[in-house]
């Protein structure tokens, strides 16, 4: 007999650690003292996003949701400190893979998705193109007031803030570029979990 695949991780640096047991017709949860099942004939959505952390670019989130409202999320970190992580790249891809092929098994209309809901997608686009155009407005104006020669501005503090406001675009740029990318609206099957959702397998 197969012994049921058990994921773990700690979700916060001085917390307890998340242990999932993804049984024959439900996961069990235990977090501490707490104690949850999710039968997966309830399950009405498994949805799977990139989620980075301020020390981690390379964090990735799961929530499963029932059909009552009932919510569970799990991360491929583990906190150790308050500065360090524990990576479990293969573990977490084992997990949702069979934790999807559970669900969709046990209940054919279940929801999959990879990425943000639709509206956070567009709000979150709409917050970086409307930052980047005040971020790239700033450094113009900044630069302009560095050029002119009867600017009330010290050059020096013009050129400081065109350059900050200039570095702050770029950077945005690409972190929004990478998160949302990532993160577009999308269905999936179980048995085909976009790759952009998961975590690369350690070699």
């Amino acid at each position: 007999m197969t012994a049921p695949l058990t994921y773990k991780h700690r979700p916060k640096p001085f917390g307890q650690e998340a242990i999932f047991v993804l049984g024959a017709d439900r996961m069990k949860v235990r977090h501490g003292r707490r104690k949850a099942e999710f039968v997966y004939r309830d399950v009405a959505m498994l949805r799977l996003t990139y989620a980075p952390t301020n020390i981690a670019s390379d964090g990735y989130r799961g929530k499963l949701i029932t059909r009552t409202g009932r919510s569970v999320g799990f991360t491929n970190l583990s906190w150790r400190s308050m500065a360090g992580m524990e990576r479990h790249h293969d573990a977490y891809r084992a997990f949702v893979a069979a934790l999807a092929e559970q669900v969709a098994h046990a209940n054919p209309d279940a929801t999959f998705s990879a990425g943000l809901a639709p509206w956070r997608f567009r709000t979150m686009c709409g917050l970086a193109g409307a930052t980047g155009a005040a971020l790239a407005g700033a450094a113009l104006f900044a630069l302009y007031q560095r050029l002119q020669p009867s600017a009330a501005w010290p050059a020096g503090l013009a050129s400081l803030l065109a350059g900050m406001a200039g570095f702050t675009l770029v950077y945005l740029v690409y972190w929004m570029r990478r998160y949302l990318g990532r993160n577009r609206p999308a269905s999936f099957q179980p048995g085909a979990i976009p790759e952009r959702v998961l975590p690369k397998a350690n070699a």
